[in-house]
């Protein structure tokens, strides 16, 4: 894993219905600070925003933690955010 692929992978984007990064991928491809992974929800939207830019039609950001420690995903589809978190398993 070298600083090429994710630029790679962002050229990829553009050809893919759907794109599934996490936290981590979604800050390399998009040239984005991580902002580790309690990462506020308008960081993840930001992060989404950015990831559209790169033509995939639905992005989902996975591995993300709410403020009350579920943890989900969060998507984003033609200007719609999507936010869903489940409690964390023990």
């Amino acid at each position: 894993f070298d600083k090429d692929f994710p630029l790679k992978m962002a050229k990829l984007c553009k050809y893919a219905d759907v794109i599934l990064p996490n936290i981590s991928e979604a800050a390399f491809m998009t040239g984005m600070p991580y902002p580790g992974e309690n990462a506020s929800n308008e960081c993840i939207k930001d992060l989404l925003l950015s990831l559209a830019k790169l033509g995939s039609k639905k992005i989902v950001i996975t591995g993300v933690e709410s403020a009350d420690h579920k943890f989900g995903f969060m998507g984003y589809e033609q200007k719609s955010f999507l936010n869903t978190t489940l409690p964390k398993s023990k």
